[in-house]
C-alpha cells in the first residue's frame, strides 16, 4: 500500500512539472519568448503571470532560467530526499535535479 501511495505522489509530481512547463512557456509568449522575463531562479510557483497551482503537498521552484531555456524542480514531503526535474532542453520529467 505504500509503495502505491509513492507511486500516486510521483504521478502527481511529474504533472505539476508539465503543467507548470506549460504556464511558464505560456507567460513567455507576452515576452517575446524570453523565459526570464517571467521567472526567477529560486521562484516558488505560481508567480507573476504564471498561471499554475501544484498539487496539495508538492512545491514547484524555479533552479535555472535564461532567456531561452529553464529548469524547474518538484518535490512533495511524503518523498524525502526525492526530488523531480523538468528541463526545457529534455522536455520530460525525471528524477534528479537541474
Amino acid at each position: 500500500m505504500l509503495n502505491q501511495r509513492k507511486n500516486g505522489y510521483r504521478s502527481a509530481l511529474k504533472a505539476d512539472l508539465k503543467n507548470a512547463a506549460t504556464a511558464i512557456e505560456s507567460a513567455a509568449v507576452d515576452q517575446q519568448g524570453d523565459f526570464s522575463a517571467v521567472v526567477d531562479p529560486a521562484d516558488t510557483l505560481p508567480i507573476g503571470d504564471v498561471e499554475f497551482t501544484a498539487t496539495d503537498g508538492n512545491v514547484v521552484t524555479v533552479a535555472s532560467v535564461t532567456t531561452t531555456d529553464y529548469c524547474i524542480e518538484a518535490d512533495n514531503s511524503s518523498l524525502p530526499g526525492e526530488t523531480w526535474k523538468f528541463d526545457k532542453a529534455t522536455g520530460a520529467p525525471v528524477e534528479g535535479t537541474c
